[in-house]
């Protein structure tokens, strides 16, 4: 599917989530400088963990549906199995 623009990456606890662990403790220190070299390229536009620690979300910038979920694919936390995430195209309104 094409499409220029941006896209969302909703992510949530995967299946090596600690379950017994807080989100400070859990092992995402990599996925964090993953998304820092993602926004430092301009490819992250950008992103954070909810409010209530189940998950988060990233805005990704980048050219094609295929190339967002490449970038999400190879994020640490997705490769560990740590965190899980389904990324959608992202019409921008505001």
């Amino acid at each position: 599917m094409k499409h220029t623009g941006s896209f969302a990456a909703l992510y949530e606890r995967g299946p090596n989530w600690f379950a017994d662990r807080p989100l400070r403790e859990q092992p995402l220190s990599e996925h964090l400088e993953y998304l820092l070299g993602l926004h430092a390229q301009d490819k992250l536009l950008m992103g954070g963990p909810y409010g209530d620690e189940t998950g988060g979300l990233v805005i990704l910038n980048v050219g094609t549906l295929e190339e967002a979920q490449a970038l999400i694919a190879a994020d640490p936390a997705i490769v560990a199995g740590t965190l899980k995430a389904a990324v959608k195209t992202w019409n921008r309104v505001v």
